[in-house]
């Protein structure tokens, strides 16, 4: 069974300009991801608040995970509070699999952040979660908690976050070059979700006949993309070629 290792920021000296702390708001994000991760049967071990950076690193070495994951909200530096906006998926050179982790991320947050020009991948040597974990990392940005715009984008959308990073996970764990599939119902749409449940939002609708490319799998639900719209379809209704 698939597994992930969840590391929410443990920062609680840093304060969102709206009052929170990233420790605060992270973890929030990271009860939600967990959520989600258990309804599409996806196993995880987190860090705790509690925890240090040295000791967040020697617990996910002690408990090897298909991937590392950091949830964590950016700063600009002293004097330029406020400047900064976006949203950067952190990868350690010459790690191909945190490089296509970073960049699916990257892909996906840019469906629904407010402005996709300002998410992007980077590489760095400076982050202990990316340079001593053994096992594949990504280190997340998620805006930025001195700005006003992007500390309320956060706060207000931690569940459409948490869908994202999740829809992440899903996708690295079952990287899969797709099947083709045609949509069978007894004569109406099939229904395209945000998560592969029944508890995730519908977010559009495929109709009966339809054509559509599956390709990530989790349990009962494939993933695919129709009108330029990504999300979970389940496999009870499609008919394989």
């Amino acid at each position: 069974m698939p597994s992930i290792y969840l590391s929410p920021s443990a920062q609680e000296g840093n304060y969102y300009v709206t009052g929170q702390t990233e420790e605060q708001m992270m973890n929030r994000l990271a009860d939600a991801v967990e959520a989600d991760l258990v309804r599409a049967g996806v196993t995880y071990r987190r860090n705790s608040p509690e925890m240090s950076v040295n000791q967040i690193i020697r617990d996910s070495n002690q408990h090897p995970t298909d991937l590392h994951v950091a949830l964590h909200s950016n700063a600009a530096p002293e004097g330029q509070y406020g400047r900064y906006r976006g949203i950067i998926a952190y990868y350690y050179p010459g790690s191909v699999e945190g490089k296509r982790a970073a960049e699916i991320m990257a892909e996906n947050f840019r469906r629904i952040y407010p402005d996709p020009n300002l998410v992007r991948i980077k590489e760095t040597r400076s982050l202990g979660e990316l340079r001593y974990t053994k096992e594949p990392a990504v280190f997340l940005e998620i805006g930025y908690h001195d700005n006003t715009q992007d500390a309320r984008w956060v706060a207000e959308n931690i569940e459409t976050i948490a869908e994202t990073v999740t829809d992440g996970i899903l996708q690295y764990l079952d990287d899969t070059e797709g099947r083709t599939a045609i949509v069978r119902t007894a004569g109406g749409t099939l229904n395209l979700r945000s998560l592969p449940s029944m508890e995730g939002k519908i977010i559009g609708s495929i109709p009966n006949g339809a054509v559509i490319t599956a390709t990530s799998r989790a349990g009962d639900w494939y993933r695919t993309q129709y009108l330029g719209e990504a999300g979970w379809v389940n496999v009870h209704y499609l008919q394989f070629s």
